[in-house]
């Protein structure tokens, strides 16, 4: 429904003026140089465009802001400091991805800890990830912090009357990380093996590389560019 709103974007404005357009499924951003130029031109050429498919703008989620105040797209938060652009997960992101951690939670007490450990991973991981690429180490060890909290809470509903030690030894056993909820789980052959509960804090955040829009990996010359871009690529899986 939405093809050809950038064209139609650019050709409302004068030429020459620094008007872009972003967009990914039914969510877009549109950056111009005037607030002016957003209000006179591209709106009203939005407006148009969208009226024939029987849309319009909602007025509650369209904003005309600064840079440097800052936005929400994607679930991740744009903002501008001295020049510098700073992208970090949004807070609404944050508190619905925390809530919903914290619900499964809840909804275990009368599990095993096997059985939470296998819901949590997929959700915590796949948020994770997702932000992974953007200023988040700061969200992450929040964000750890408030499940280690919410785990806590689970194992004195559960062992309110057990000493420290037997936590320790029952939930922090982990043979490599301090601190790591797991527990032990056997196979399809029959063998023990350790479940551990992946937090934000251990997925490690990594800078993307922007690629050269010209650049052909079957092209020979650009050899040594794509090599260079899969030796410095630190996008691994968790150990």
């Amino acid at each position: 429904m939405l093809d050809g709103l950038e064209k139609v974007i650019k050709e409302s404005c004068p030429s020459r003026r620094k008007v872009n357009f972003i967009r990914y499924a039914d969510d877009f951003i549109v950056t111009a140089e005037s607030r002016e130029l957003l209000e006179k031109n591209i709106i009203p050429a939005i407006n148009d465009f969208l009226k024939t498919r029987g849309l319009k703008l909602s007025e509650e989620k369209t904003r005309i802001v600064r840079i440097e105040q800052g936005f929400d797209f994607l679930g991740q938060h744009l903002q501008k400091f001295r020049n510098k652009l700073i992208i970090t997960p949004s807070k609404e992101s944050t508190k619905s991805f925390l809530e919903k951690v914290r619900n499964i939670i809840r909804e275990c007490y009368g599990q095993k800890t096997s059985d939470m450990i296998i819901q949590l991973n997929p959700v915590i991981k796949g948020w994770a990830f997702y932000h992974r690429y953007i200023q988040s180490a700061k969200t992450f060890s929040f964000a750890s912090k408030v499940i280690s909290d919410a785990l806590g809470r689970w194992i004195r509903r559960r062992h309110g009357r057990k000493s420290m030690g037997w936590i320790d030894k029952r939930y922090f056993n982990h043979p490599k990380r301090k601190w790591c909820f797991c527990c032990t789980i056997k196979d399809s052959s029959g063998k023990k093996k350790l479940l551990e509960l992946i937090k934000p804090s251990y997925i490690k955040t990594v800078r993307y590389i922007k690629i050269k829009g010209e650049a052909n990996p079957f092209n020979p010359i650009y050899f040594d560019y794509f090599t260079m871009r899969k030796t410095y690529s630190n996008i691994r899986p968790i150990s």
